[in-house]
């Protein structure tokens, strides 16, 4: 399972890549639209992208990608001289 953050039509949401299709997280209310946050709910949202695959598809072309977290909790530096 491929997991992405993407744009389309100025909407943000998290989705699962396959067969250059994305299939979107919006499409059950139950599922968050942030990537830590879908994260942190384990398996079981998975389970539940995963079962919404087919219903209302994206063409991968069609949409915007963007960093997978929007929002990192740490930022990790070296600093060398």
């Amino acid at each position: 399972m491929k997991l992405i953050t993407f744009k389309y039509k100025n909407r943000i949401s998290i989705g699962m890549v396959h067969n250059q299709k994305v299939t979107p997280a919006w499409l059950d209310d139950t599922l968050p639209q942030e990537m830590t946050q879908f994260l942190a709910r384990g398996e079981k949202s998975k389970i539940k992208l995963k079962a919404l695959q087919g219903k209302a598809d994206l063409l991968l072309s069609d949409i915007t990608l963007l960093a997978p977290v929007l929002t990192p909790q740490k930022f990790l530096g070296v600093g060398l001289n």
